[in-house]
């Protein structure tokens, strides 16, 4: 499974938003938000991740 994170990021580095596409099961996008939210970026503006899952 692949999905890209797209994340806007402030001039101060805080994650002010972010969005999985296509989305995540609910349960799994509230587990990454946790942790998403809490990070402080180096890079500011919009940045997308691309994430792949396996298992």
């Amino acid at each position: 499974m692949s999905s890209n994170l797209r994340l806007r990021v402030s001039s101060a580095g805080v994650v002010e938003s972010a969005q999985f596409s296509p989305p995540l099961l609910p349960d799994i996008q509230s587990c990454a938000a946790q942790a998403i939210y809490k990070t402080k970026l180096e890079e500011t503006g919009l940045v997308t991740i691309p994430i792949e899952f396996s298992y």
